[in-house]
């Protein structure tokens, strides 16, 4: 292989080696800078970080899951007409509570548990989050948060890479979490 042929491997090695690394430091940056935006109250920088049509739609999905859990734990509620009702109005309503408080002070809110909030001392005092992560896909990007109390208290942002910029799509809520703070029991 000639001088040439070398260098310009080198290069080309080089540069792939700077792209990756530069594509998973824009991940760990953007994490950082929705965590600062929490913690800071910064409602326009978190809101350049979410997608809120994406957030919306996720936790919509995760209730109307809560909500047919429940149903089937309790079947003599939805074997009550009263209670078909309301589990027939239950996506309306889900919508509606969703849409009001998927908001960068909504977000804010939801994510000062795990993340630390400027809104105040913590409800839960000396509890901890212990954060992983990992790319789960090529333009995706998880962060979750588990309690040092209780392992099943996961919180879960998923981003997504959108337009060169990543923007969480997507919180998972534990159950606990959902039923806390939409009404009912967690299963």
């Amino acid at each position: 292989m000639t001088t040439r042929a070398r260098f310009i491997v080198l290069a080309g090695v080089v540069s792939v080696a700077a792209i990756l690394t530069l594509y998973v430091a824009s991940a760990f940056l953007a994490l950082g800078d929705l965590t600062k935006a929490v913690q800071s109250g910064d409602r326009d920088r978190l809101a350049a970080r979410v997608d809120f049509p994406s957030v919306r739609a996720s936790l919509k999905e995760q209730l109307d899951d809560l909500i047919d859990r429940q149903a089937r734990l309790h079947r003599e509620f939805a074997a009550n007409p009263f209670g078909r009702l309301i589990l027939a109005l239950a996506p309306r309503i889900t919508d509606a509570v969703v849409d009001g408080i998927v908001t960068p002070d909504g977000i804010a809110q939801m994510l000062s548990r795990p993340l630390g909030g400027a809104s105040g001392p913590r409800k839960h005092p000396g509890e901890r989050f212990e954060r992983s992560w990992s790319f789960t896909g090529s333009g995706d990007f998880e962060a979750a948060y588990t309690s040092d109390r209780d392992a099943k208290l996961t919180f879960a942002l998923v981003f997504a890479l959108r337009d060169f910029t990543w923007k969480v799509v997507r919180i998972d809520l534990p159950s606990e979490e959902l039923s806390r703070r939409f009404g009912g029991r967690a299963s």
